[in-house]
């Protein structure tokens, strides 16, 4: 960084170092690869430093919930993108509830997965009467599609 001075004119270099903290998500105890990450499984951690924190390293516990771990994790490791993949909870084919949620009002029906996808993640639905949807992933066999007025 320079550093200037205008009256009397000098300048200098001055060295700075940077450092960046926010949360972090971490395991709360040892985890197997293969495990499901559920809430009790991980903590956000305030304050932690994450100058040199890979740039695909978890910030909120809703990026790791729902999804299984790819390798072995011990207590208080940081999680990544990395370690983690979607579980397909609802595959190309099967037939899935559709519940349709407005303001005031809450339905229910029946349709075929057009796509497949974990949980959070927009699946195409056919329904019924052949009308295609786009519908969001909330359990196994089971879409939600928001109506918003």
């Amino acid at each position: 960084m320079q550093v200037n001075c205008a009256a009397p004119q000098w300048s200098r270099a001055v060295g700075v170092v940077t450092r960046v903290f926010g949360n972090q998500v971490v395991s709360t105890n040892t985890l197997n690869s293969g495990a499901l990450i559920k809430a009790g499984d991980i903590r956000v951690q305030a304050g932690a430093e994450l100058t040199k924190a890979p740039s695909d390293q978890l910030t909120e516990a809703k990026q790791a919930i729902g999804k299984q771990l790819v390798k072995a994790l011990p207590a208080g490791q940081p999680l990544r993108l990395t370690h983690l993949k979607e579980i397909t909870v609802i595959r190309s084919g099967e037939g899935v509830l559709v519940q349709v949620i407005g303001q005031g009002f809450r339905a229910g029906g029946e349709g075929v997965a057009l796509s497949s996808g974990g949980i959070g993640e927009g699946v195409r639905v056919r329904m019924p009467d052949g009308q295609q949807i786009t519908a969001t992933v909330v359990g196994p066999g089971t879409v939600e599609l928001k109506v918003v007025p």
